[in-house]
């Protein structure tokens, strides 16, 4: 048995599991990063990134809850393809397994331009996968989305399986992505996005 994790960067609810790849048990890596946000309890969490080990499919975090339109993303790199989910970690003094945090939709309550804080429509707001159009040949910065990220919303973005980090590699605005100068994709990189839309759209 072996887990490995980074010095513990949050502490609050705890995620523990054994989880499974291809029928076997996971063997690699699981990161989870997050932005800077304000807990349910008020504590302000910078943003981060928590890594965990693993040759036996045991992985376990511990995780500040999340309040509304927040999320974590975890990332897992083993043996098999490189894949991608969001958490939403609920305020409980219990240990969870993975399927209580794991999201496809997020209950998010976007205030609509213009109002004060708390106001607006309540909708929902749905991950969903694309791949970014554009050339890939080292000299193009410029990549289109078919999805338009929610209003406030984020859009994570891999290449070749390693996660790029927003506002250092690359920007975004409406649906199009711009890479940095210099950070062009070359030839052959693959690019993959997680795009948080609101589904009443």
């Amino acid at each position: 048995m072996l887990v490995v994790a980074y010095v513990p960067l949050l502490a609050g609810t705890k995620i523990k599991d054994t989880i499974q790849a291809n029928g076997k048990k996971f063997r690699g890596a699981v990161t989870v990063t997050w932005p800077t946000f304000t807990s349910p309890a008020g504590k302000l969490v910078l943003s981060g990134t928590q890594r965990v080990f693993s040759n036996n499919g045991q992985i376990q975090f511990e995780l500040e809850p999340t309040p509304d339109c927040v999320v974590y993303t975890a990332q897992y790199i083993g043996d098999g393809p490189v894949f991608s989910e969001y958490w939403v970690v609920p305020t409980t003094g219990v240990t969870v397994p993975i399927s209580t945090v794991r999201r496809a939709t997020i209950p998010c309550s976007p205030a609509e331009p213009g109002s004060g804080s708390g106001s607006g429509s309540t909708g929902v707001l749905t991950a969903q996968y694309e791949v970014p159009s554009g050339l890939v040949n080292g000299t193009n910065h410029v990549f289109m989305l078919s999805l338009t990220p929610a209003a406030g919303g984020s859009v994570m973005l891999t290449c070749n399986g390693l996660m790029l980090k927003a506002g250092l590699d690359y920007n975004v605005s409406g649906q199009a992505i711009t890479f940095v100068v210099g950070g062009a994709p070359e030839t052959g990189d693959v690019l993959q996005a997680w795009v948080l839309t609101n589904a009443s759209n």
